[in-house]
């Protein structure tokens, strides 16, 4: 579900870091390390990566034409799949949802191409094409204030497809999503300086195997392809993607 969309500058981001005002039930407060344990487990078998970390966590928002006050707080991520695994947490209500935040982005080519990823097997999303992005992590990179965010969607481009900072052109905020599973996604578009076949290159010299294969749209293929794929990403295609 799209929370907000529109055409954000990152300058025009502010951020608060507040407490949170996440709520558990009893039944999460009492067996939270327990249903921990029992992910962990569940995750290993299956050969699937999964580790705790502090994550960042929306609070709330506020926005304007032309600037967005954004409010976060922190959640670990043992808390997030602990309730995962109990089906009537979610159903307590808005206070009672993990809100966790993760940063993706639409990435286009100098030549008007639109670059997705598709995940290896070990990750939690085990092949599934999607946007480049991750989990907003204070433990990893701490956010400060809208350059950090950004910085932090740029990263994961970096490690991910082999595409330096050097190589990007410009970038902005075009949507703040919620899945199903009370993921908060805040989705950049991020232009390169650089065309497909350069991308290619800099792609196949890369040292992380978190991607497998790297996936080019055309801008007009973009709400079809959408459409056509996993978890949230058919919920952007109802942005103005003409208009990104």
């Amino acid at each position: 579900m799209i929370i907000f969309s529109g055409k954000i500058d990152i300058k025009d981001i502010t951020i608060d870091l507040l407490p949170t005002t996440k709520k558990r039930s009893s039944t999460l407060e009492h067996d939270l390390d327990r249903l921990w344990q029992d992910e962990v487990a569940e995750m290993t078998a299956k050969g699937r990566k999964i580790w705790n970390a502090e994550l960042y966590r929306l609070e709330g928002f506020q926005q304007s034409d032309t600037s967005l006050h954004v409010e976060l707080s922190t959640i670990e991520i043992k808390e997030i799949h602990a309730a995962h695994r109990l089906p009537g947490e979610r159903d307590l209500g808005e206070s009672y949802h993990s809100n966790n935040v993760f940063v993706a982005s639409f990435i286009e080519t100098s030549d008007g191409k639109f670059l997705f990823g598709r995940t290896n097997t070990n990750t939690l999303t085990a092949g599934r094409i999607d946007l480049i992005g991750g989990s907003l992590s204070k433990t990893e990179r701490p956010i400060a204030n809208a350059n950090d965010l950004f910085h932090s969607a740029l990263s994961e481009i970096e490690e991910e497809l082999n595409v330096g900072m050097a190589d990007v052109r410009s970038g902005h905020l075009c949507a703040i999503l919620k899945t199903p599973r009370s993921y908060v996604g805040m989705i950049f578009h991020v232009r390169l300086n650089i065309d497909l076949v350069q991308f290619e290159s800099r792609f196949a010299a890369r040292n992380n195997d978190e991607i497998t294969e790297a996936i080019a749209v055309e801008r007009i293929d973009l709400s079809s392809f959408l459409d056509s794929q996993a978890s949230y990403l058919p919920s952007l295609s109802k942005l103005d993607l003409m208009a990104l």
